[in-house]
């Protein structure tokens, strides 16, 4: 019996919530390479292959290219561990368990009919307060956030075109918007919040 590929959401949403095609990806994937003097060979059919599934757990090239491009770690990137500490597929694209970069790779439940969970990925509303020492006032800030699911666990992503950049602390809440994380809707909600 053959196992079914899971598909990488996380890296799909997270590649989406960039606003990049799977070419565009790729092509960030090469330069961050480069930059970091560990060229790679991305390309459009290696992401395929990676949201579909059919490679769990990227390269330790591929795993740095994706930390420098995504800012994120490999871990909440959507890849799963390998089974029993073998490579998997590493001429294509597989990860090389000799690496450090191999305990990075979170592992991902697979659900089945039985075990079938509920999804919890959607765009969410980021509402704070926090108050400002140079203007000695309190202000309110908002942006849109979309929420992941890896197996049992959850990420936050700000979308980039909904807030600016500075980093501030107060009472915090969170409004649900939309059950949907398809591109249209990340694209609806990669604005500034209003």
């Amino acid at each position: 019996m053959t196992a079914m590929a899971v598909p990488n959401t996380a890296l799909r949403a997270v590649r989406i919530g960039m606003r990049m095609s799977q070419d565009d990806f790729a092509r960030a994937l090469q330069a961050a390479g480069h930059r970091v003097g560990e060229p790679n060979d991305a390309n459009k059919r290696l992401v395929q292959r990676w949201e579909s599934g059919a490679i769990a757990a990227p390269r330790p090239v591929y795993a740095r290219a994706l930390e420098v491009v995504t800012g994120l770690p490999i871990s909440l990137l959507g890849f799963a561990a390998v089974p029993g500490g073998h490579v998997a597929d590493d001429q294509h694209g597989g990860h090389d368990l000799a690496s450090p970069m191999s305990n990075l790779a979170t592992p991902t439940p697979t659900p089945g009919p039985a075990t079938a969970r509920k999804s919890y990925e959607s765009v969410w509303l980021s509402r704070y307060q926090y108050y400002s020492s140079g203007r000695e006032d309190s202000f309110a800030g908002q942006h849109f956030v979309v929420v992941l699911q890896h197996g049992d666990r959850l990420t936050a992503r700000s979308l980039p075109g909904s807030k600016d950049m500075d980093v501030n602390t107060g009472p915090w809440e969170f409004v649900f918007r939309d059950a949907s994380t398809s591109k249209a809707t990340l694209d609806r909600y990669n604005t500034l919040a209003e």
